[in-house]
């Protein structure tokens, strides 16, 4: 079975939830967290790139999950899908 490429596309919901999870988890650097703590609205560039690369990753976890839910339910196996980040 071959590879596909998806683009994905997240919306203000997912990202979210995603930056609530790393920010419980404590996997954001001390001056994002303090942004995220200080500032009302955050823009993808308000983030270093290390902490973007952290939500990205999450954002992809949760994709992954979701998509191996969906195979799971339909009578595929879950380990079909795979995430790769080619950024």
């Amino acid at each position: 079975m071959g590879m596909r490429r998806v683009k994905l596309v997240f919306d203000a919901v997912a990202i979210n939830e995603a930056l609530a999870a790393v920010l419980e988890a404590g996997l954001l650097c001390d001056v994002c967290t303090t942004k995220t703590q200080t500032r009302t609205v955050m823009m993808q560039s308000d983030f270093c790139p290390t902490c973007q690369r952290v939500i990205q990753m999450h954002l992809g976890l949760m994709v992954e999950r979701r998509l191996q839910e969906i195979l799971a339910q339909k009578g595929f196996s879950p380990d079909a899908v795979k995430m790769m980040d080619e950024g």
